[in-house]
């Protein structure tokens, strides 16, 4: 498995870019990543603190991440489900003292 990624800080937040190849007891396969990332803004609140970010993940039928693969206790090669499509959110913004408060979403599309 190997990868790499690019990340740049703008105006508008952070941006990255993530992309991996992998080859192993299942095939061949590719991921490709886009994530965002804006910190320490004010928004809803009005005061300085908040944050929010956004990814979005897209693998390959064969994408094998290291641990992906199990070996059962009679020595049957299983893997786990994998997932086509990944993406991520989490809304953060000061609450109390030193207490945020976070919403969080995932959602996920299985490969057949």
């Amino acid at each position: 498995m190997g990868g790499g990624g690019v990340v740049t800080q703008t105006l508008l937040g952070v941006f990255g870019l993530r992309g991996a190849l992998s080859t192993g007891e299942f095939g061949t396969g590719f991921s490709a990543a886009f994530d965002w990332s804006v910190i320490n803004f004010r928004g809803l609140t009005g005061n300085r603190g908040e944050s929010f970010r956004v990814s979005a993940e897209y693998r390959s039928a064969h994408f094998q991440a290291p641990g992906d693969i199990v070996t059962t206790a009679d020595g049957i090669i299983a893997r786990p489900s994998n997932y086509k499509m990944r993406i991520d959110a989490f809304y953060s913004m000061p609450f109390l003292f030193d207490i945020s408060a976070t919403l969080a979403a995932r959602y996920l599309v299985l490969h057949d």
